[in-house]
């Protein structure tokens, strides 16, 4: 796999109204594979070390993050594409993989989507196990299933679509170990979420992406918080900032934490090509900035 970096000035600063991300280097991601593309949920772990992503056709991608002497991310090496394993033949339809997110024990947690569900590995090599979710993900359209996950508390987690019964808000699942509540997550009819970390307790950055033919493409992280008055869960949201120029835009689908006491928090982006060529696999490193 090549890399070739982007042409973004590192300390280049993207301000919104509740925070800021300062801009630690980034790369374009190419590569001749055919298994290469469509890359959705990102986790970087070993403090920043490593990477792994999912693609939309059951691969795992994994690889080793490259820092120069001010720590900035200039590069992926030892890069490795593998099969996600599965319970039943698979096709690109049956391992359409959209989230994942660790359990906190080593395990990974994939939501796939056209066939929705929710499958947990013990790692890259292993089978998986299904994660019983009744009927709450048997309504979901075809094409607009779960798109972020997030461990909220041991056995407990949020699972949120891209899809609704109401045209101001889409659905999302609060899943404990013995009970399924359905969350209104707000809409506003461009931005879609598409993936999400934890912040705190009951706080998260979620990232969102837009398109269609008159605005175009558009991206953004949002600060939400999960509240839950009289056992009722309720998301409210503020925007920490829209992406623009310098930042190049792309189909954002991976969004990764890396925070450690007394230290700055960094974020990384990854980008879905859709294994189109007007499209690239962009992986970009933030500091972010939070101002409440």
């Amino acid at each position: 796999m090549k890399t070739v970096p982007l042409h973004v000035d590192v300390g280049a600063r993207v301000v919104g109204p509740v925070g800021a991300l300062v801009y630690r280097g980034g790369v374009e991601l190419n590569s001749e594979d055919s298994r290469f593309g469509g890359w959705s949920g990102l986790l970087v772990g070993q403090k920043g070390r490593r990477m792994l992503a999912i693609s939309d056709k059951g691969w795992w991608l994994q690889g080793d993050l490259i820092y120069n002497q001010r720590g900035d991310l200039v590069g992926v090496q030892d890069t490795a594409i593998l099969p996600m394993r599965s319970l039943e033949p698979s096709s690109n339809f049956t391992l359409d993989a959209e989230a994942l997110v660790e359990t906190g024990e080593g395990g990974l947690i994939v939501a796939y989507e056209r066939q929705h569900r929710l499958w947990l590995y013990r790692d890259v090599w292993s089978s998986p196990k299904p994660i019983s979710m009744g009927k709450a993900l048997s309504d979901l359209p075809l094409n607009s299933g779960i798109e972020a996950l997030v461990l909220m508390a041991p056995g407990e987690l949020l699972a949120i679509t891209e899809t609704g019964t109401a045209e101001s808000n889409f659905t999302a699942f609060y899943k404990t170990q013995s009970s399924i509540s359905r969350v209104q997550y707000p809409y506003d009819s461009y931005f879609r979420p598409s993936d999400a970390v934890r912040l705190a307790p009951n706080s998260l950055l979620v990232l969102e992406r837009g398109y269609n033919r008159e605005v175009g493409v558009g991206a953004r992280l949002v600060l939400v918080q999960l509240r839950a008055p009289n056992g009722n869960f309720e998301i409210t949201g503020d925007v920490v900032v829209d992406f623009g120029w310098p930042i190049p835009l792309d189909n954002f689908e991976g969004l990764a934490i890396v925070s450690r006491p007394s230290a700055p928090t960094y974020i990384y982006l990854l980008s879905d090509d859709n294994y189109s060529r007007a499209q690239r696999t962009l992986l970009m490193m933030f500091e972010l900035e939070i101002w409440r």
